[in-house]
């Protein structure tokens, strides 16, 4: 229906359709896009319909001139986008505008402005509701050093009643801000170094070489190594007498310029050095049977190039996931909110977003 008339298209069913069984309808709005699918299979035809209207609607079930039973109906307010299919991050519902220069391609929806502040919004108001989220720092080509924060708005009003969430590449640390009613509820700061387990690639390692990949440009400064013997006997050796270790930047290796920092375990190893910036690691052995005894790393990442954040709003707080582990706990009861992008001073690209009302 558009101003007032009609349109109606019809796509034919195959002739072997069964209709007097009951069959999947699955219709998925994202934006304007509405995908159509019957028993999970995209509908023959015309699947993918987009539609100028834009504002708020409910679904709805009709029969014509004909009988027909119902059952197990599901209906969530949300949307799951990805790469080219994410649409619709505009204006607030209040009517505040979006702002920079938000494109979407095959990587998710960027935006490239890198002076100033900027942000975009989506969704209806609801009440309870979790948001996840990926989000990529565009890295720089000039290796400048980074600058300028980018994160999300789990939770949007207006101005006065909000709660925003910023990844600070600059400081390597994770912002949390807030108001309600106009008065700010939250203000820290959590930092971003932490320390994760890393296991070897073996698609790229055997026995003489082991390697660790790494996520873009990632930040390090110390490695705990866990050995890897049967013999329990075995931990007192030293593996740093035999054990070299390089690391990949901008598609080069270079060798680690080490220290070893702590033997008091004697089925680990810590070594440390000046922060570097890497994508992968490599472990070579120079050892008499040439064998890398080594099971995990344990890595203390400074920061790096792309994090997870989810949210959960509930009526009386926002619940912050990094990456997957819950790191905050804010308390809060704001209105019906939507969510929103934002970014500061840096060029920011966001993917794979899923929001679902509770």
């Amino acid at each position: 229906m558009k101003d007032g008339k009609e349109l109606v298209k019809k796509n034919k069913l195959s002739k072997e359709f069964n209709f007097s069984v009951y069959h999947s309808l699955s219709v998925y709005k994202n934006a304007q896009q509405f995908d159509v699918l019957i028993d999970d299979n995209p509908a023959p035809g015309n699947n993918k319909i987009t539609s100028t209207f834009s504002a708020q609607g409910i679904p709805g079930l009709f029969t014509e001139n004909s009988s027909a039973s119902f059952d197990g109906a599901i209906y969530t307010p949300g949307w799951d986008e990805y790469n080219s299919t994410i649409a619709g991050w505009n204006n607030s519902a209040n009517g505040e505008k979006a702002t920079g220069r938000w494109t979407v391609s095959k990587n998710g929806i960027s935006q490239s402005e890198d002076k100033g502040s900027f942000s975009a919004f989506k969704g209806d108001l609801l009440n309870q509701y979790e948001f996840d989220i990926q989000i990529y720092k565009n890295l720089n080509k000039n290796a400048q050093p980074d600058k300028g924060t980018a994160g999300i708005y789990p939770v949007y009003v207006d101005k006065d009643n909000y709660l925003q969430i910023g990844l600070n590449f600059k400081s390597g640390n994770l912002d949390i801000s807030g108001k309600l009613k106009g008065a700010a509820i939250v203000n820290s700061v959590l930092p971003l170094k932490r320390k994760v387990v890393k296991y070897p690639d073996p698609k790229y390692g055997d026995g003489l070489m082991k390697f660790y990949p790494l996520k873009k440009n990632t930040e390090l400064s110390s490695l705990e190594i866990v050995k890897s013997v049967y013999n329990k006997g075995e931990f007192l050796v030293n593996q740093f007498d035999s054990l070299k270790i390089v690391y990949r930047y901008n598609g080069e290796w270079h060798p680690l310029d080490f220290k070893v920092a702590a033997r008091d375990n004697q089925a680990v190893n810590k070594i440390e050095f000046g922060k570097i910036t890497a994508n992968a690691l490599r472990l070579v052995s120079s050892a008499a049977d040439n064998s890398v005894h080594v099971y995990k790393l344990y890595v203390t990442e400074e920061k790096t190039s792309d994090y997870n954040l989810r949210t959960v709003k509930l009526d009386d707080k926002v619940i912050l996931f990094l990456d997957g582990k819950q790191v905050a706990e804010i308390k809060g009861s704001w209105p019906a909110s939507q969510v929103g992008l934002f970014s500061k001073d840096m060029s920011v690209t966001y993917n794979g977003i899923t929001l679902f009302e509770r």
